[in-house]
């Protein structure tokens, strides 16, 4: 049986159904970046597949073109084997928020994983300096520490994690990470996002 591998092709389907969606709606890269609050060259990359969209950036793309996040997962490998697998050297480094600081992600997985759920794995890398507002999604969050030393804000609660700790969160809650003392710190953030009715 032959191993269905997730690859460069594969997350080029996002960069396609993006640009499809926002040509059914007559809409310019200039227009789009307005409605979603990102900018013009941000869009063009993701496009071009000059770089991959991180999952903040994928959702502000979603609402403004009034499309679910899972229609950009379409064509995704993964349906016909039953499984799938992500090679090390497949990861690419995902842009964040144009008004973010110090925020790297890496695309390690996603998919569709039945009609309304979508599964997407991120690893995060936190600079010590890192800046951000707090986001929302649509599904249930799982927060993992690789490395470092974490305060995560969820509302008005925040929660200190360390190597090793875990946070499990419904994404409807405004959330940010951000570092405690001076190095970085490595997450891995596993998203199990819904459609929106």
């Amino acid at each position: 049986m032959a191993v269905q591998e997730s690859g460069e092709h594969d997350f080029k389907q996002v960069s396609i159904q993006i640009r499809k969606h926002r040509k059914l709606r007559h809409l310019t890269l200039q227009t789009l970046s307005e409605q979603a609050g990102l900018s013009k060259s941000l869009l063009s990359k993701i496009e071009n597949f000059k770089i991959i969209p991180s999952l903040p950036v994928l959702a502000k793309i979603a609402q403004s073109l009034k499309v679910d996040v899972a229609e950009f997962l379409k064509g995704i490998a993964g349906e016909e084997t039953g499984y799938k697998v992500m090679r090390a050297v497949a990861r690419s480094k995902a842009e964040v928020l144009d008004e973010a600081k110090g925020f790297l992600y890496q695309s390690v997985m996603g998919c569709k994983l039945q009609d309304e759920i979508v599964f997407d794995v991120q690893v995060l890398t936190i600079n010590h300096d890192s800046k951000r507002k707090q986001l929302t999604t649509i599904g249930d969050e799982f927060i993992f520490i690789l490395k470092g030393d974490v305060s995560y804000q969820l509302g008005d609660d925040i929660i200190d994690l360390t190597t090793g700790d875990a946070v499990l969160f419904d994404g409807a809650i405004p959330h940010v990470p951000f570092v405690k003392g001076d190095n970085q710190a490595e997450l891995l953030a596993i998203y199990i996002l819904r459609e929106s009715k």
